[in-house]
C-alpha cells in the first residue's frame, strides 16, 4: 500500500524521536499536591460517612431480621465495612501535614502518590472487593429468605451490586494509572 512506511523507517523514526521533556516548577508541584490532599481528604470523609452509615444499617439488621443467613451476612458486611474504613484511614496521619518544599517534600508527595496508587489497585483493592461483595450478597439472600415478598426487588439490588462491582474494576485501575502517571512525572523531574 502507498501509505505504509517500510519497517526500517518506522524503527529509525521511533529510535530518533526526542523524549517528551517535562518541566514543572516547585509551585506547580505544590499546587498539585494541595489539590490531591484536598481530594483525598474529601474522599476520606465521604468513605468514612458511607462506611459508618452502612455499619449502622447492618447493625440494625442484626436485631430486626430473624434469619440466621441474613444475620451472618450482616456480621460479615460489618466486618467488610470496618475493613474498608481501615483502608481509607490507613497511614492517613503520616501524609496530611507535609508540604512539598525541597527534595524531602517532593519525596513525601511521591510517597503519598504511591499510597494512593496502591489503594486503587492490587491487594488493597481486590481485598475490599472480595470481602464486601460476597458478604453483601449473603446478606441480601438471607433478607430474601426472611421476606420472600421482596425477593424480586432484592434480586435486582443484588444484580446492581454485582454490576457496580464489575464496573469498579476498570475505574479503580484507571485511577491507579492516573496516580502512576503523576509518579512518573516526578521521576522524570529527578533525572
Amino acid at each position: 500500500m502507498a501509505n505504509e512506511i517500510p519497517p526500517d523507517d518506522v524503527k529509525a523514526l521511533w529510535q530518533n524521536q526526542q523524549p517528551k521533556e517535562i518541566r514543572m516548577s516547585v509551585d506547580e508541584i505544590r499546587k498539585r499536591a494541595e489539590q490531591d490532599r484536598k481530594r483525598v481528604h474529601r474522599r476520606t470523609l465521604l468513605g468514612s460517612a458511607i462506611a459508618g452509615a452502612l455499619i449502622a444499617c447492618f447493625v440494625l439488621a442484626l436485631f430486626v431480621l430473624p434469619n440466621v443467613v441474613a444475620r451472618i451476612g450482616s456480621c460479615l458486611s460489618i466486618v467488610a465495612c470496618t475493613y474498608m474504613a481501615y483502608q481509607v484511614h490507613r497511614r492517613r496521619g503520616e501524609t496530611l501535614s507535609w508540604q512539598p518544599t525541597g527534595v524531602a517534600g517532593i519525596h513525601a508527595y511521591r510517597t503519598e502518590l504511591e499510597r494512593q496508587r496502591d489503594f486503587h489497585r492490587g491487594r488493597w483493592f481486590w481485598s475490599r472487593l472480595l470481602i464486601f461483595v460476597p458478604s453483601y450478597l449473603l446478606f441480601l439472600a438471607g433478607f430474601a429468605v426472611a421476606h420472600p415478598e421482596l425477593a424480586k426487588v432484592l434480586a435486582a439490588i443484588a444484580a446492581v451490586a454485582v454490576v457496580l462491582a464489575i464496573l469498579a474494576v476498570p475505574l479503580q485501575l484507571k485511577e491507579s494509572k492516573r496516580y502512576q502517571g503523576r509518579i512518573d512525572e516526578l521521576d522524570a523531574l529527578e533525572k
